[in-house]
């Protein structure tokens, strides 16, 4: 991709994000390597379905088998914006990090040398 010269409104719209941000938009297409977003009040993307993308780690904490089990196309989300990816202009954005962090909830319950059950 050119850039700057060839897609000046992407580009000046992802630099103008900020980590942590949450951006909203609807879930335009399920791939196996991750989820495209039609974001809101983004521009279209030139080759993909949305300007917002979710990588599998960032859907959800839970395990599951597929991303149509955590999110379905047409479903309105909304997510934190990780990072600008310059090589394909995209918004990588994050699901889970919307939820609660069980890894956080537990440390806030567990008490030092308290024994735990485990499977």
């Amino acid at each position: 991709m050119g850039g700057l010269p060839e897609h000046p409104e992407l580009w000046a719209f992802l630099e103008a994000l900020a980590r942590g941000e949450a951006l909203s938009g609807t879930v335009a297409a399920i791939e196996r390597f991750g989820v495209f977003v039609a974001l809101d009040h983004g521009p279209a993307h030139p080759l993909f379905p949305g300007v917002g993308f979710i990588t599998y780690p960032e859907l959800a904490w839970q395990r599951f088998v597929k991303a149509s089990g955590v999110v379905q196309v047409g479903q309105r989300v909304t997510c934190e914006f990780l990072q600008f990816d310059t090589g394909n202009l995209e918004a990588r954005l994050s699901l889970r990090a919307m939820q609660p962090d069980p890894f956080q909830e537990f440390a806030d319950r567990a008490a030092v040398g308290r024994n735990c059950a485990a499977r």
